[in-house]
């Protein structure tokens, strides 16, 4: 049985470069710049529930990546998953946001899809200092079959990255991603549903 089409969307944020020492005061001047990029990596297969899993990895854009599975019904689209990265610039102490995650819930048959995907985000800053650190994600895919608007689709954060430090002179910052958020960075979400043919948006 096919599952039904929507459009989640969400802002991925990551929050300001804290102080790690208490009585350290950051240079007014040292304002963080930079961007963001996305790689997803192999997906986890269940040969038992998903024997003819299709996925594949496309990027049309420097800052775009797309995690595209399942086979589609006549009409329709694929299941895709989006990360649009994004330039910051940005004080310590300061939520910002780093990309942008689209959840687009296709109709396609069971037997084709995958159980997780994982994703590592890369932040590149390049003022005051040039220095890249790597964040890890996993999503795990909660497909039903849909037999009225009722049911809903999930896309579940799995796994989440842990804070890292970076140092610009004799001061350390710790850079932590907070979260999705869908209402512009009020809360942050586990899961995305994804309802027949509703389209949610999100900014931050």
């Amino acid at each position: 049985m096919p599952h039904y089409a929507s459009l989640t969307a969400a802002t991925l944020t990551a929050v300001s470069l804290s102080l790690l020492l208490p009585g350290q005061q950051a240079n007014a001047a040292s304002i963080f710049t930079g961007g963001s990029v996305g790689s997803f990596g192999k997906p986890t297969v269940n040969p038992e529930t998903d024997p003819d899993a299709l996925f594949s990895i496309e990027s049309r854009a420097p800052q775009s990546v797309t995690f595209v599975l399942g086979e589609a019904d006549t009409g329709s689209m694929p299941n895709k998953i989006t990360f649009s990265g994004t330039n910051f610039s940005t004080n310590a102490d300061q939520p910002f946001a780093i990309g942008d995650l689209s959840y687009f819930n296709g109709q396609t048959f069971i037997g084709t899809n995958v159980s997780s995907v994982p994703i590592d985000i890369t932040l590149a800053f390049n003022q005051p200092i040039q220095a890249q650190r790597q964040f890890g994600y996993r999503f795990d895919f909660d497909l039903t079959p849909n037999t009225d608007t009722s049911n809903a689709d999930r896309l579940v954060i799995a796994e989440a990255p842990a804070p890292q430090t970076i140092r610009t002179k004799d001061t350390r910052y710790r850079i932590e991603l907070l979260g999705f958020s869908q209402d512009n960075g009020a809360t942050f979400g586990q899961s995305f549903e994804a309802p027949e043919d509703r389209v949610v948006n999100s900014t931050l």
